[in-house]
């Protein structure tokens, strides 16, 4: 797989194809497609869904790069551009419905 599957393992949760899904929603709102735009608008919804920043940002930098180490989540969307994040989230959220 192209997902280290102990990091898959260790951070997808039942919750987690939701949370990917209302990100990709979320993605969609950010007009400045910044790092600091980004992380502001999911502190705001981890903090509206009552769970921890880590819980969706370890996921989605799984979606980005296939791994849970890396370089700050926000900072590698903001390179990657909106449309290529989505399309990784979007690849991830497919797996996940498979797997």
């Amino acid at each position: 797989s192209e997902y280290a599957q102990e990091d898959i393992a260790n951070w997808i949760t039942a919750d987690t194809p939701g949370h990917l899904q209302e990100s990709l929603t979320l993605l969609n709102t950010i007009s400045e497609f910044t790092a600091d735009r980004i992380t502001a608008t999911f502190k705001d919804f981890a903090k509206t869904q009552n769970i921890k920043i880590v819980s969706i940002a370890q996921p989605l930098r799984i979606a980005l790069i296939g791994k849970s180490s890396g370089p700050g989540v926000f900072e590698l969307m903001a390179v990657l551009g909106k449309h290529e994040t989505r399309a990784r989230v979007e690849k991830l959220i497919n797996f996940l419905k498979k797997n």
